[in-house]
């Protein structure tokens, strides 16, 4: 059965899940050492 849904290819959608949500959350301590009004502006710069 090829596809998505070998073990390669459920261990790379567990990878891309967790790079995800470690964005996310280095985007929140980011945000959290500056200041109010630069907050867009530092989510806006990971991408």
């Amino acid at each position: 059965m090829d596809g998505i849904f070998t073990s390669s290819g459920v261990w790379f959608l567990i990878g891309a899940i967790l790079v995800w949500f470690m964005q996310a959350g280095f985007a929140m301590v980011e945000t959290g050492f500056t200041r109010a009004r630069w907050c867009s502006f530092c989510s806006a710069q990971g991408f």
